[in-house]
């Protein structure tokens, strides 16, 4: 071994030293020069030549100073949140929001493309070649040119507009979640089930200044919450809201199409009427026999399974979504209450719709039958609706055919403004008519035939006898203040048929309904002597 060599001693890293060497191999997808982005340091050799004969002496090592790189820089200063603040440690959802706060307003114009596949992912978990391609993909997102990219980067975006990152309101980035939503779920339609729930969670977090119901409504959207817009579906949308939770999807039928779909929604409409209208004089609600109440509160988060970090200080308030979808927010804290959808309940909506398509295709003379049973519901829930006055199939047969009676009847509109012109010319006319008694001279015609006798009938009358006994049974007990309802109900009759059958033959003869229907028949007052008058002859 050559002695003249000199070896220079190495000193022993203190302890702090090897923490912090530790610290740095923890991270396991930056480089050195992401660690360092100021300055690159190479090895340093140095030959002396003292007593060697030819031996040159080299100019002293250099360092090379690397051009610096801004983006470097920032995502160190960005990954450092995660250390500085005490608040964050064990915390990702708020290291993802203060980051996401720092990075707000960042763009990128990366060309490369580094794939990213995580589980609640966020930007400390990305190495930066996968953060240039995350905010590149972003900055043409923002702009509307929303393309394909690994669904984690997709979920990092949708995590900011929860937190309302890149928007100036809540509602702002509610409708950028929404139309981003809406393009990307043709690439990728795993963020269906997580986006559809944080969309209404975000009307129960944020104080919005529109109802979900009023925004569901615009959106076109009501059909995706079947469990909030059941309790209260209307004639527009109650069919696809139930056609969406039901056992048997009625738009898939061959006797659905665009000619048949008015009426089909229209009768299913009626039904859903009807047996709301049974169920509630038993103070029930006819939903609940589809689903299944939450009596309890539980405790809510917003945005689970998203990484969210509930950032606002909330009042205390209180959010009620449907009659039986309350959420509740005291100290800070949230509760909820809603309700569960099990088989029973979609089996029940699909016999109802699918026993109502058969009533329709017989009506109808459809080429095609159709078979349905109410064996496919819960006996439990038959039971329990059977306590309502609800038995199947008699009363699904018996809806369509009243639906149908009163699509087919002919509607007569009386415009008062030109019944009364009418009034004044016929007056007018028969004035003209008139001759003065001392001017007229009564003349019998030569030879010609008697004028046959003009029978003047009474209209009221010739209604009385047109009505059915039960019909008139019925008008008898409207008017002394008896019960229209026991009489339909005694003589098997939906009333509302009852009562179409003598409001119609009065529109007919008299030329206007008789009956008003509240929570009692009555008749109206104006036509209340002359009818007494017939009932008693």
């Amino acid at each position: 071994m050559d002695e003249r060599k000199n070896y220079e001693p190495q000193p022993i890293p203190s302890r702090d030293e090897l923490n912090a060497m530790r610290s740095v191999a923890k991270e396991p997808t930056r480089t050195s020069e992401e660690k360092f982005p100021w300055e690159i340091k190479f090895a340093e050799i140095s030959l002396e030549g003292r007593g060697i004969a030819g031996a040159a002496t080299l100019p002293p090592s250099q360092n090379i100073q690397a051009a610096p790189d801004k983006k470097r820089t920032l995502f160190y200063e960005m990954r450092q949140i995660a250390r500085r603040d005490p608040s964050c440690l064990g915390n990702p959802s708020k290291v993802f929001y203060e980051q996401a706060r720092m990075m707000e307003h960042f763009t990128d114009d990366y060309p490369g493309a580094a794939p990213f596949s995580f589980y609640f992912p966020y930007y400390q978990l990305m190495g930066y070649g996968q953060l240039r391609t995350y905010f590149t993909w972003r900055t043409r997102v923002r702009a509307g040119d929303i393309q394909s990219t690994s669904v984690s980067y997709a979920f990092v975006y949708i995590y900011e507009l929860l937190a309302c990152i890149g928007a100036k309101s809540p509602e702002e980035s509610i409708h950028k979640l929404l139309d981003f939503w809406r393009v990307y779920r043709k690439m990728d339609k795993t963020i269906d089930k997580y986006v559809l729930q944080w969309i209404k969670d975000f009307y129960v977090y944020y104080p919005m200044k529109q109802s979900f119901a009023e925004f569901a409504a615009q959106q076109n959207l009501k059909n995706y919450y079947p469990k909030v817009f059941a309790y209260t579906s209307e004639k527009e949308d109650s069919l696809d809201v139930y056609a969406d939770l039901s056992k048997y999807d009625i738009r898939k039928s061959i006797f659905y199409t665009e000619e048949t779909k008015p009426l089909i929604g229209d009768c299913f409409y009626f039904l859903l009427s009807y047996f709301r209208k049974l169920c509630k004089e038993k103070k029930k609600i006819f939903e609940d026999f589809i689903f299944y109440p939450m009596h309890k509160e539980s405790d809510w988060k917003p945005f689970a399974g998203a990484l969210f970090y509930p950032y606002l200080e909330q009042e205390e308030r209180a959010i009620e979504l449907s009659p039986r979808e309350v959420y509740r927010c005291t100290n800070n804290r949230w509760t909820y209450r809603s309700v569960l959808l099990k088989d029973e309940g979609k089996c029940l909506v699909g016999y109802i719709i699918k026993e109502m398509e058969v009533a329709l295709r017989t009506a109808l003379h459809f080429r095609y039958k159709l078979r349905s049973s109410p064996d496919m519901c819960s006996p439990k829930i038959l039971k329990r609706l059977q306590s309502v006055g609800i038995h199947f199939p008699e009363k699904i047969a018996e809806g369509v055919r009243a639906f149908l009676a009163l699509r087919n009847r002919t509607e007569v509109r009386i415009d008062p403004a030109a019944v009364g012109r009418i009034r004044r010319e016929a007056l007018e006319t028969q004035d003209k008519l008139i001759v003065p008694e001392e001017d007229s001279k009564i003349e019998e015609p030569i030879n010609s035939a008697s004028p046959m006798p003009i029978m003047e009938g009474n209209p009221w009358q010739e209604f009385f006898s047109s009505l059915t006994n039960i019909e008139a049974i019925a008008l008898r007990a409207a008017l002394v203040g008896q019960s229209v309802k026991d009489v339909a109900k005694d003589s098997k009759i939906m009333l509302e048929v009852l009562l179409d059958g003598i409001n119609g033959k009065a529109m007919d003869i008299i030329g206007d309904t008789i009956l008003e229907m509240g929570d009692t028949v009555v008749v109206y007052d104006e036509y209340k002597e002359k009818l007494m008058e017939v009932v008693k002859n």
